[in-house]
């Protein structure tokens, strides 16, 4: 879980995945409990920790340590394949 600035300047505190940390800066992907087209489903969401149906927005975002705010659960296997496969589909690599 993370605080996430808006575009709008208004934040909320949401799950995250940290795709990359860079120590002081990490890279993350929101997650939504709102579908919406194109963003991917989190298909194993005990080992994620998330109560219901989610979905990982396409878009990261840069947060620091102090956005950070508790630890929820971990990327299923199938989720970092999943992952792997649709940032590839939307970068069309």
């Amino acid at each position: 879980m993370a605080y996430v600035m808006h575009a709008d300047g208004r934040g909320k505190e949401r799950p995250v995945i940290v795709a990359k940390d860079y120590s002081n800066v990490c890279s993350c992907f929101p997650i939504t409990s709102k579908k919406h087209a194109g963003n991917y489903k989190i298909k194993d969401l005990i080992s994620a920790g998330l109560p219901k149906e989610s979905w990982v927005s396409f878009g990261s975002v840069n947060l620091t340590p102090d956005n950070f705010r508790r630890k929820l659960g971990t990327v299923g296997e199938i989720d970092i394949i999943g992952l792997q496969t649709w940032l590839r589909s939307c970068i069309k690599i």
